[in-house]
């Protein structure tokens, strides 16, 4: 699977609203059109934890830089790794 780039991203037009976009490291993108016609993509990470799919959000591109949503992905993919879910340890964090 090719890496994604900000000129990628940046080339995605208004009319591939609800399009998936995929980068390695299960890394995927939701493509969306704001209200003010602009693109912006949410970006989850995909992981399996007891038998189960889940996602883990990792920033929205435009808002967020390429570079710091894969760093986010990567800090869940070490959570994963650790046999901590990323999803209910972000809950724990917030109360």
């Amino acid at each position: 699977m090719a890496k994604l780039t900000e000129r990628t991203l940046e080339a995605i037009r208004p009319d591939q609203a609800g399009t998936t976009v995929r980068d390695e490291g299960g890394l995927l993108g939701r493509v969306r059109v704001e209200a003010t016609g602009e693109v912006t993509v949410s970006f989850y990470y995909r992981y399996r934890f007891y038998g189960k799919s889940k996602d883990q959000s990792c920033g929205t591109w435009a808002a967020d830089s390429l570079s710091a949503i894969r760093t986010a992905r990567d800090a869940a993919r070490l959570k994963v790794t650790a046999g901590i879910d990323p999803r209910a340890d972000k809950k724990v964090a917030r109360h």
